[in-house]
């Protein structure tokens, strides 16, 4: 293993086989950039066929769900359904704007018979998804950043206890993994240089 200052660059594990995802934060702006982002990503989804799209939060702007399932009806499906390229895994995690609301809205719009061949897939805030091609596999964590760096309505919704469970769940789900490769996605950056900056706690 190479490391190259804080960074490790890992080597290629061996194996023909390639798991493609796409990954888009920051999406939910509701109006035209919305569509305009949802015509590329139907484009490139038609070339690579992604096993899944990694939606990792900010999925509505600028408040979440509002309280509303229908605001994802509105703002998700209506939206990304439209194209047959999109009519596949949406593997869905909540980002600081989602928690603006009641985040459990997204969670239980999994189950919801507005949710069309259950696309939409967020079976808990934090979660473990398995993808597999030829002579590769690969294990993709999907937490919740919000919860982990703290939220007071997150705390007010599932409990203070959340982000030690997280913690706890992820560690232990990492250490238990033999896949050939391990990802945690977020919503949060542990190490950035935007605007925002690095994300400590996820230290």
């Amino acid at each position: 293993m190479l490391r190259l200052g804080r960074f490790a660059l890992l080597p290629l594990v061996a194996g023909a086989g390639c798991v493609d995802l796409l990954v888009m934060g920051d999406y939910g702006t509701r109006d035209a950039r919305q569509a305009s982002v949802a015509r590329g990503l139907a484009a490139v989804a038609s070339v690579r066929q992604p096993a899944a799209v990694a939606a990792i939060g900010d999925n509505l702007y600028p408040s979440g769900a509002d309280y509303n399932p229908w605001t994802i009806v509105r703002w998700w499906r209506d939206v990304y359904m439209g194209y047959d390229s999109l009519n596949r895994p949406w593997h869905v995690i909540t980002g600081n704007h989602d928690w603006m609301t009641d985040g459990t809205v997204e969670r239980d719009f999994t189950s919801s018979s507005e949710n069309p061949g259950g696309h939409w897939q967020m079976p808990d805030f934090w979660f473990k998804k398995t993808y597999a091609a030829d002579g590769l596999t690969v294990d993709a964590f999907y937490i919740d950043t919000q919860v982990w760096k703290g939220s007071y309505l997150a705390d007010q919704t599932i409990g203070r206890q959340a982000r030690q469970r997280q913690i706890d769940w992820l560690f232990s789900q990492l250490e238990k993994s033999t896949a050939d490769w391990k990802i945690v996605l977020g919503h949060h950056p542990i190490y950035s240089a935007g605007n925002h900056g690095m994300t400590e706690v996820l230290y």
